[in-house]
């Protein structure tokens, strides 16, 4: 971008002969673009290090869609609302895998709760874990998930991510009696954090060659995405605010021209 920047800087020179006088708006556009591009390439580099297998460049785009809408939405607040209120679980939704969803894979969705005593993420898998019309590839053995907790510094771009994570579960469709599990991630935060829930899922086949399972990295036996984001400021969780929506403006279809009526 810095190397556009400059291009079309250098252009105008040429054209002018002096110097370019930048508008302090476009000044201010052109440092935040950085700002949100270094942003987004310190989540990416984190996700990597979840499933290099997975990101690519849709991911990195629909990444920076959704930080930018965070952030843009973010300045709005007054310094009250701010230490209220949070934009960050537009973050939620994210698939690293583009051929297949997280939904249709594990087709439920875990229980996610953010404890402020000790910074603890609880997570909670559900007792109605239904399969019903599940179909599985042939060879299948289970379905391996596993979650990591990011937690990103949201006043500073440099700082890197912190990342925890479970241990990889194993999930059986067939089994008869279906208990609850859940676990307890402690984490590290910073003093302004986004703490990010990444699942993963995954088939686990039976080898037809050796006397045991592998993983399938075929792309339709995993899927990734982005679960949950808790927004935790001085300690404190903040609360989501949804987006204002916009209504658009329509032409009465009461008219007093026309016919009339008899």
């Amino acid at each position: 971008m810095d190397g556009l920047f400059d291009k079309h800087i250098l252009k105008k020179l040429r054209k002018k002969g002096e110097d370019y006088p930048l508008h302090e708006n476009s000044r201010l556009t052109a440092e935040q673009f950085g700002v949100l591009n270094k942003f987004t390439s310190k989540w990416y580099q984190a996700l990597k290090g979840v499933n290099s297998w997975l990101t690519q460049y849709p991911t990195y785009k629909d990444l920076f869609t959704r930080i930018k809408e965070v952030y843009t939405y973010q300045q709005k607040l007054t310094e009250n609302e701010a230490k209220q209120y949070t934009y960050a679980h537009r973050l939620k939704g994210l698939e690293l895998n583009q051929r297949r969803s997280w939904g249709a894979l594990v087709c439920w969705n875990p229980i996610f709760e953010w404890e402020c005593e000790g910074d603890k993420v609880k997570i909670k898998l559900p007792t109605d874990r239904n399969w019903k019309g599940q179909a599985f590839p042939p060879k299948f053995s289970r379905l391996g998930i596993t979650f990591h907790v990011l937690v990103v510094n949201y006043e500073d771009e440099t700082e890197s991510v912190r990342l925890h994570y479970t241990k990889t579960i194993s999930i059986h469709p067939d089994d008869e009696q279906i208990k609850s599990l859940r676990t307890t991630v402690p984490v590290q935060l910073f003093p302004n954090s986004l703490v990010a829930i990444m699942g993963t899922a995954q088939y686990y086949l039976f080898d037809t060659e050796q006397p045991q399972e592998r993983p399938s990295f075929h792309n339709q036996h995993h899927a990734c995405k982005l679960l949950e984001v808790f927004h935790v400021k001085d300690g404190n969780l903040l609360k989501n605010r949804d987006i204002p929506s916009v209504i658009s403006k329509t032409p009465s279809p009461e008219t007093d021209s026309g016919t009339d009526w008899e």
